[in-house]
């Protein structure tokens, strides 16, 4: 199995309560685990992978034969570009880093959001999280300066930031077994519910949808529900796998007009623990059409144009290769080391 194959066991602040309302994330054993630097996710939690005025990306996945490594070249190959944003924990709380080719590692963002990751929105000049004390969504400057809670989303989690960095959406808590999925500005403050009792709401990279996993299973879920956010129109998506290797555990990611979501699903003998984040890994492409699903252990990032941000491994690292629609390698990174979670990608 390759190693992006595994449970996605999670980047954790001190041990929280239990709350079924929250996504589930997975531990096992049957694979070593990678290096931490999951793709947003928040992707991944995703996680949930990202236009007209910010160019973003969304995460999720592509079939590649295990144990490849980075496969030679013959002529040169661009350094990435764009910038990437990863998590880490600094005494129990999510702080931001940023790494952009030609720099440094640097400090972006510094700890905030009680444990919860720390999103950037795509343009680079706000960030949000979790209110530690109303466990609303609040948004600041990259520095922390500037702070606002947005009234009525208390409960909130798995905020992710629309391509264009005015709207976040998220999930909010209602009840211990029910949340509810919804929209704000973050200019005005205005809420827009978008659909009942689901998770892990990502947007499309292009800004024209929302997806979230929808059809509670105990604490899986067995469908994905895709909303157009010009309109006000919804369908669900039955995820048709079979039995418990058809529920899904986690949205990563979406595709460019929602055609492919990216999932993990359920793995059997699992041990199943609930996680205020989302991780951008991914077992399955989810077929938004059919409900059908195809294997995949490649975590991959959609950009609006439809490239892709694929990490593989190379000499006992991770690089990050972007690749054309066609699948050509235009740009490749090496990936900083150390105890990081990739949230972010803007090309």
């Amino acid at each position: 199995m390759n190693a992006w194959r595994w449970c996605a066991e999670t980047v954790r602040p001190a041990p929280r309560r239990r709350d079924h309302a929250k996504g589930p994330t997975h531990r096992c054993h049957r694979a070593a685990r990678p290096r931490r630097g999951g793709l947003r996710r928040e992707p991944a939690h995703g996680h949930t992978h990202h236009p007209a005025p910010v160019a973003s990306a969304s995460a999720t996945a592509t079939p590649r034969p295990e144990g490849q490594s980075v496969p030679p070249s013959t002529k040169d190959i661009s350094a990435l570009p764009g910038t990437l944003y990863y998590s880490y924990l600094s005494n129990g709380r999510s702080a931001v880093r940023r790494f952009r080719s030609g720099h440094s590692l640097e400090d972006f963002a510094p700890a905030l959001g009680d444990g919860h990751v720390v999103r950037v929105a795509p343009d680079g000049r706000r960030i949000a999280f979790t209110d530690g004390s109303s466990g609303a969504v609040a948004i600041a400057n990259p520095d922390g300066s500037g702070k606002r809670v947005l009234p009525g989303t208390e409960g909130a989690g798995m905020l992710d930031w629309s391509p264009d960095s005015t709207r976040i959406v998220y999930r909010r808590q209602i009840s211990p077994r029910q949340n509810v999925i919804e929209m704000v500005d973050a200019g005005t403050s205005t809420v827009r519910k978008l659909g009942g009792d689901g998770d892990f709401p990502t947007w499309s990279p292009d800004g024209g949808h929302v997806v979230f996993a929808s059809g509670r299973d105990e604490h899986l879920w067995k469908s994905l529900t895709v909303v157009e956010v010009g309109g006000s129109t919804s369908r669900t998506v039955p995820v048709t796998a079979g039995s418990a290797a058809g529920r899904v555990a986690q949205v990563a990611s979406v595709s460019p007009g929602a055609r492919e979501v990216a999932v993990y699903l359920f793995c059997t003998g699992c041990d199943i623990d609930n996680g205020a984040d989302r991780w951008f890994h991914a077992t399955a492409l989810v077929d938004t059409a059919t409900g059908t699903t195809e294997a995949t252990d490649t975590v991959v990032l959609w950009t609006a144009d439809g490239r892709t941000l694929t990490r593989v491994t190379a000499g006992g690292g991770t690089v990050l290769e972007l690749r054309g629609v066609g699948g050509t390698v235009v740009a490749r990174q090496a990936e900083p080391t150390g105890d990081l979670t990739l949230t972010g990608y803007v090309p």
